[in-house]
């Protein structure tokens, strides 16, 4: 009997912070799948695929500008954003609280030009 192994799928985190340890456990269960992690500055739309293409990523999660996200779509890359709460400590400090992960499907922008 011949076993065929069943490659992982890959998740690429391309979000300027290290995940929580939360998000990675809920990416590999969402996706059945290996997270890689890059911090690094994006400098283009362009770069973000090469570096899908680099990892054989199936997935990844983004934090973009909107132009970003919209270029990405155009593409056939439909994106996964962490979702976050603020809090705050006793002191006042900020903390972010994990929530879930949303997909980016679709993105609708309507503007109205301001006069002063």
């Amino acid at each position: 009997m011949m076993m065929t192994k069943i490659e992982k799928r890959k998740v690429l985190w391309l979000v300027g912070h290290k995940p929580y340890a939360e998000q990675v456990r809920e990416l590999q269960t969402i996706f059945n799948a290996e997270v890689v992690v890059d911090t690094r500055h994006l400098n283009s739309v362009a770069e973000i695929v090469e570096k899908m293409k680099n990892v054989g990523a199936d997935e990844v999660v983004v934090l973009l500008p909107d132009s970003w996200l919209c270029d990405l779509l155009k593409l056939g890359i439909q994106p996964v954003r962490p979702k976050m709460r603020r809090l705050f400590t006793r002191n006042r400090k900020p903390v972010f609280q994990h929530i879930g992960f949303v997909r980016v499907r679709r993105f609708e922008l309507e503007v109205e030009k301001l006069e002063s």
